[in-house]
């Protein structure tokens, strides 16, 4: 009995500190979801999914971004996805980063693999007051885009 709690007791431990967020430099901004840290893995921002480089508005989300360059941000990973990128929430100055794209109207909220109320909100927000990709009459989400290519 004593070593099945201490075996659950290391185990939680392991789960706390292998999310608890971590600060690295951001290399390189792939794109408006997608970038590339100092120790060079490629970080994808959970719960967003922003317009691709060839589609309408995908530079303007890469631009966005593009200012964390030579910055630090905490990454909290939540996932790896298929192309074994590291699927992470992000955080600048105690900022998160992709609830602030979604606000700004430079990415959806990818609510297929995330249910925050506060992206969900975000969203709607940029939607009504028509901001950044929402001032499109009829944007196409990247998800759908990426179905045609």
């Amino acid at each position: 009995m004593r070593y099945a709690v201490l075996l659950a007791v290391v185990l939680l431990a392991v789960a706390f500190w292998g999310n608890y967020p971590r600060s690295y430099e951001v290399r390189r901004v792939l794109d408006g979801d997608t970038l590339q840290l100092s120790d060079g893995r490629t970080i994808r921002i959970h719960g967003i999914d922003a317009p691709e480089s060839g589609q309408s508005y995908g530079e303007k989300a890469t631009a966005a971004l593009a200012p964390l360059e030579g910055h630090r941000v905490k990454v909290q990973p939540v996932e790896t996805d298929r192309y074994g990128r590291t699927v992470a929430k992000l955080f600048y100055e105690g900022e998160d980063i992709g609830l602030l794209m979604i606000r700004a109207g430079f990415a959806w909220h990818y609510a297929k693999y995330d249910s925050s109320r506060d992206y969900a909100g975000a969203e709607r927000e940029a939607r009504e007051a028509r901001r950044g990709l929402w001032a499109d009459p009829s944007p196409v989400p990247p998800w759908e885009w990426r179905e045609t290519r």
